[in-house]
């Protein structure tokens, strides 16, 4: 669908203006200023009436960067068709930020392969797109805006920052309580399961092998590893939240560089639907 830009709009108003005086005033030089703008405003449409035929295709380089940062996009363009296709403007958009790519002519069956960068505005998911093909006619008065799919969603990741490793307390009783995520292999006994290929050998509990015919071997865990909690409130405004989603994503780091155990709580924060959504890491 064409569309008037603000200046093809002005151009437009000014030109029957321009005629409409002229007829009523009966002054000729008028009329040949109007009919001179609506000459080229037709002209402009001609230009943006054939649609682009292609077809689309954005890869990123990653799904997922750090609050702030570009990540680099790929963008696939392909003739759908045997006659070629003109030259147009690719919009895409993340979050309220856009960017065109200049896509040129092409063949008939032709392809062309073009980088280009989006700008992440904030920690979040950003939406992207969807893409757009646009045809713009060379004084900027009319555009012809095409949609083209590639709806998709960039996670942006809160911005981390070098800390040292935060000193936890230890549990001494070797004998804890037992839970889903203690470390497997140390020393306090926590159930019986089959052997699986890999298994040391001397962790065969040859009783119940005897008993059930199959080899089973005990599970050991470590009950007395310190485990670090990070709380995030997510009250307050979104700029404090930014800020505090990076003072805790910074300190989940430290403690995962060091190979200790983590666990984040998130207040209000919906686990289930965030690992639906693709959350994959703390």
């Amino acid at each position: 669908m064409g569309l008037l830009t603000p200046t093809g709009a002005r151009v437009l108003a000014g030109g029957a203006g321009l005629y409409a005086a002229g007829v009523l005033l009966g002054w000729p030089e008028l009329v040949g200023l109007g009919a001179a703008a609506l000459v080229v405003l037709a002209l402009c449409a001609l230009v943006v009436v054939v649609r682009p035929r292609v077809a689309l295709q954005r890869t990123l380089d990653s799904d997922r960067v750090r609050g702030g940062e570009p990540v680099l996009a790929r963008l696939d363009v392909t003739v759908t068709g045997r006659l070629p296709s003109p030259g147009a403007t690719v919009v895409d958009r993340a979050g309220d930020r856009t960017v065109d790519v200049v896509v040129p002519a092409l063949p008939g069956g032709g392809r062309r392969t073009l980088r280009y960068a989006l700008d992440t505005p904030r920690r979040g998911l950003v939406p992207l797109g969807p893409l757009r093909a646009e045809r713009r006619d060379p004084l900027g008065l009319l555009r012809r805006a095409q949609p083209l799919g590639g709806a998709a969603v960039l996670w942006a990741l809160p911005r981390t920052h070098p800390l040292p490793v935060l000193p936890v307390g230890a549990q001494l009783d070797q004998e804890g309580p037992v839970r889903e995520d203690s470390p497997r292999g140390t020393v306090t006994f926590s159930t019986l399961r089959e052997y699986v290929a890999g298994d040391d050998p001397r962790l065969i509990h040859w009783r119940s092998t005897a008993r059930t015919g199959q080899l089973v071997v005990r599970e050991h865990v470590d009950t007395s590893q310190p485990t670090t909690t990070v709380v995030v409130d997510t009250r307050g405004t979104a700029d404090e939240l930014d800020e505090a989603c990076e003072v805790a994503a910074s300190a989940l780091a430290a403690v995962q560089r060091a190979g200790r155990p983590a666990v984040l709580h998130a207040a209000g924060e919906d686990v289930a639907a965030a690992l639906h959504a693709g959350a994959r890491t703390l």
